[in-house]
Parts: structure tokens; C-alpha cells; sequence
């Protein structure tokens, strides 16, 4: 309890989450805080902050607070609720991005290694989602080009060196294919 009680003294107290983030106070007075191992680091179910003690000790004070502040902002900004229908993964990564971004924005210091892409201050949630998913699918749509590709080439190269009759997928001519070896 006495740790609960700091850290939410700390996210009430500090100048960065007062001042800068002060929207979110009602909501931070509202949520539990758990310890656990079952989360890596951090992470919110709507109603609670779940948090790694172990994970929270490599932390110097403003990383915490960022950290905090970070999964109240999930919170405050319905991001839960808004990812019905969604790749929950390209999701994630949007609203990390901006929620850091603007975090960073008002002097919070974000961990190395956390997501940072200092272009999604200029976007909402929903926006920087809808540009990761156009760029994966571009992603995707490449890779399969380049697969259709790679499987033409090795077919006119197949049908090249006359070795037509071995068809089979791995090869070898395992009679499978109407190629009966004696």
C-alpha cells in the first residue's frame, strides 16, 4: 500500500505530470497499481496499471514517471476501447508512438530502446495506424512479388536444363509424380 501510495504521489506531484499532463490527474486518482511478473515492463487493462517491480527498479525516477505517465495516457485516451477491429500489434506500436511522442514533447524522458518516432506528434492514433498498415501491406506485397519472382525464375530455369520430369517439391523423383524409379 505504501508503495502504491508513492507512486501515485509521484505522478499527482511531479511538475511534469501536474503541469504538463494535468488532464489526466482524475484518471490517475482512479486507477490501481499492481505488482507483477507476469508483464515484461508495464501495461493497463482500462481499470489498473500493471507493472514489473523488477523492471521498474532499472528505472531512474523520470523514466518511472514516464512509464506511468505513458499507461495512464492509454487510459485516459480510450486506446483499449479503440483497437476493436485492429491489428493489434500495428495498434500498439501507433499509440506507443504518439503517447511517447507527445510525452517527450512536454520534457518526460523515454527509455532507450522504447518506441520513438518523432513524426507521430503530428498525427492521432487512428492516422499513424492507418500508415503503418498501408506500409505493411506495401511490405507484404513486395515480399510476395519477389517470391512470384524468384519461383518464375527457378521454373524457365527448371524448364531450361530439360529437368522437367522432377517435379516433385522436394526434388527427387520419388514416384510420386507418375516418375517411378526401379
Amino acid at each position: 500500500e505504501k508503495e502504491l501510495n508513492n507512486y501515485k504521489s509521484i505522478l499527482k506531484n511531479n511538475k511534469y505530470t501536474i503541469h504538463e499532463l494535468l488532464t489526466l490527474a482524475s484518471v490517475i486518482e482512479n486507477l490501481g497499481l499492481v505488482k507483477t511478473k507476469i508483464v515484461k515492463t508495464a501495461s493497463t487493462d482500462g481499470k489498473r496499471i500493471y507493472y514489473n517491480e523488477e523492471f521498474m527498479e532499472t528505472l531512474d525516477e523520470k523514466e518511472q514517471i514516464f512509464m506511468f505517465a505513458h499507461e495512464v495516457a492509454h487510459v485516459a485516451l480510450d486506446h483499449l476501447k479503440r483497437a476493436k477491429g485492429k491489428d493489434l500489434e500495428l495498434w500498439n506500436i501507433a499509440t506507443d508512438a504518439v503517447i511517447n511522442a507527445f510525452l517527450k514533447k512536454d520534457g518526460l524522458k523515454l527509455k532507450i530502446g522504447f518506441i520513438d518516432i518523432p513524426e507521430a506528434i503530428n498525427y492521432d492514433a487512428e492516422k499513424l495506424y492507418e500508415l503503418l498498415l498501408e506500409a505493411k501491406k506495401k511490405k507484404e506485397n513486395k515480399s510476395q512479388d519477389s517470391q512470384s519472382e524468384e519461383q518464375d525464375d527457378s521454373k524457365e530455369q527448371d524448364g531450361e536444363s530439360g529437368n522437367e520430369e522432377n517435379s516433385s517439391s522436394t526434388g527427387k523423383d520419388d514416384g510420386e509424380n507418375g516418375n517411378e524409379s526401379s
